[in-house]
């Protein structure tokens, strides 16, 4: 007997996708010099995340700044996360652009978040892990981990510029 207050069990539309996905790119190069380093990983979107895109919907939300954050953290990312396992610094999103649709592209809609690390103090240096996608809004709410990723090591240095890009489909 079907419940009256429950859907039927069928699958998704056909033109229908499920979830938002995340993909983070970062490149890293000597300054003014050829590429380093790169890493490419899909992300984690958290639950903070998702209530924060429920209250937009539902209440909108105001003031938005976007800024991405690195760590050293080394646990893989949980839907729980609320922060950053090991934060070290956050750089603010500069450049947002919808990604234009290619033939052949799906119905998706992509984003395209970047952020460029500062570099570190003459003599420094910082491994980062993992990096999430922070947001805060309204009159000082949040910081709100969206999601969050984790990659292989990669150096921080004095002589070294790390590209932070974002790209999330819905």
């Amino acid at each position: 007997m079907k419940h009256p207050h429950r859907p039927s069990q069928q699958p998704l539309h056909a033109e229908e996708a499920a979830g938002i996905r995340g993909i983070l790119r970062i490149v890293a190069r000597r300054r003014g010099g050829p590429i380093t380093a790169r890493r490419e990983v899909y992300n984690l979107i958290t639950l903070a995340g998702r209530r924060l895109l429920v209250e937009a919907l539902t209440r909108g939300i105001d003031n938005v700044k976007l800024a991405i954050a690195v760590g050293e953290g080394q646990s893989p990312p949980r839907v729980e996360d609320e922060a950053l396992a090991e934060h070290l610094l956050s750089a603010r999103v500069s450049d947002v652009a919808l990604v234009p649709r290619g033939d052949g592209d799906s119905d998706s809609i992509r984003v395209r978040l970047q952020a460029e690390l500062p570099r570190c103090a003459e003599g420094e240096s910082q491994t980062i892990r993992e990096a999430g996608l922070v947001i805060t809004y309204g009159s000082g709410e949040g910081p709100v981990l969206f999601n969050r990723a984790l990659f292989p090591a990669l150096t921080r240095a004095a002589d070294v510029d790390i590209n932070l890009e974002w790209e999330l489909t819905l």
